[in-house]
């Protein structure tokens, strides 16, 4: 069903008192010649009961206000919840990154559309319970998390709060929602030895520079397709996280995959110089050497580490699926492609590393966030520090 936003805005209104009542006083626009128009309705509330009175008048205006837009065929309301959404999507296009864009209109097209535009709910009519519905039938009938279905409340919470501050709603009914408890996140990682053996097992294969990039450095996966030969300084042994790259399927009547690349990271702390070792130097620089020798479809590409070998851009979505292939094929235990990021920050604070220079190295925003992720190190210098206290004390 397609049909086109040409959304009337709720006028704002207020009560005055006149005559001895409160009256509703708000203003229209007059549809034949566009000039706003000053109209007053009696509330039956009389002006002398305090504020009490006041609070009735006040009630009795929304009331006087939604009945008149009814009468004059002013019917917001029966715009499609999913028609307001689209609209709030293209307005909010050009006010966030793109890949913000892009995982709100997938997860909008995937998931809330096709529930909502089914149901044919106008955005008056919607309510807490079948926002609650929603949650219900996605918690049972998807594999999608609890966190995952947490992110489409929010999106329509925010998207309804934007319908209340431009006066198409009244109030929104998002906040009157029970939503799940959220689940407490818990990172998988390697070990010392795992993360060696890992190494070992995807040298020669297509994703070997993008798992070495994410054991060596910890880096998040746009941050691995973003970077680039410009960004690496040999000669001082440092390179710069200040790139990304990620692989979006948009939904705007056919799929199209689409890559975004930014000179952004996800936080300004992300953006950071990570130093290289003697090994790093000899390793990347033979990585680059076997490039140049290299036929290339494109010179697009060229500047990126991270290539394949004829020098288009690895697919990002293609390493995570190699990643898990080649572990099942050697009989490793299954982590996501992001968690040898938590495995390298691990190693580094296992190693004794102080977490200062650990966020440093990981592009955390705040020291919390290194703490707080990684407090499962700790386990073995604990179980340490009370055996050597135990033998201090021991008689």
């Amino acid at each position: 069903m397609n049909m086109s936003v040409n959304f009337v805005e709720r006028p704002r209104a207020t009560v005055q008192k006149n005559k001895g009542y409160w009256y509703a006083m708000f203003r229209v626009r007059d549809s034949k010649n566009g000039k706003l128009k000053q109209k007053a309705f009696s509330t039956h509330v009389k002006a002398g009961e305090g504020n009490e009175g006041k609070r009735k008048a006040e009630k009795a205006m929304n009331q006087i206000v939604d009945e008149y837009m009814q009468r004059n065929c002013m019917l917001f309301e029966d715009v499609l919840f999913s028609t307001y959404l689209d609209d709030y999507l293209e307005r909010k296009k050009m006010l966030v990154r793109e890949t913000t864009y892009f995982n709100e209109r997938n997860m909008y097209e995937r998931h809330i559309k096709p529930y909502f535009l089914q149901r044919k709910i106008t955005l008056s009519q919607l309510s807490a319970m079948d926002i609650e519905r929603y949650i219900l039938e996605k918690r049972q009938d998807t594999t999608l998390s609890v966190n995952t279905i947490l992110k489409h409340y929010q999106f329509m919470s925010t998207a309804l709060q934007d319908a209340v501050n431009k006066d198409m709603l009244r109030k929104n009914p998002a906040k009157g929602v029970n939503t799940p408890k959220k689940e407490a996140y818990h990172a998988d990682y390697y070990t010392e030895n795992e993360l060696k053996k890992t190494l070992a097992i995807t040298k020669g294969t297509d994703i070997e520079v993008p798992i070495y990039l994410c054991i060596h450095f910890g880096l998040r996966r746009s941050e691995v397709m973003g970077l680039k030969w410009g960004a690496i300084d040999f000669e001082k042994k440092e390179f710069l996280v200040c790139n990304t790259v990620t692989r979006k399927e948009c939904n705007d009547g056919k799929r199209k995959t689409v890559y975004v690349a930014k000179q952004i990271t996800k936080t300004e702390s992300s953006r950071r110089k990570i130093p290289l070792s003697d090994s790093d130097v000899t390793y990347l620089k033979s990585v680059k050497a076997k490039q140049e020798g290299c036929f290339r479809e494109t010179e697009e590409y060229a500047d990126y580490v991270c290539v394949n070998k004829v020098g288009n851009l690895i697919n990002p979505e293609h390493i995570g699926k190699k990643f898990s292939k080649i572990l099942k094929e050697h009989e490793m235990r299954h982590i996501r492609l992001h968690d040898l990021r938590h495995s390298a920050i691990s190693l580094l604070i296992a190693k004794g590393v102080p977490a200062s220079v650990v966020q440093a190295i990981a592009g955390h925003s705040s020291i919390k966030t290194t703490i707080d992720t990684y407090t499962h190190i700790g386990t073995e210098q604990k179980k340490e520090a009370i055996a050597a206290m135990s033998n201090a004390l021991d008689v």
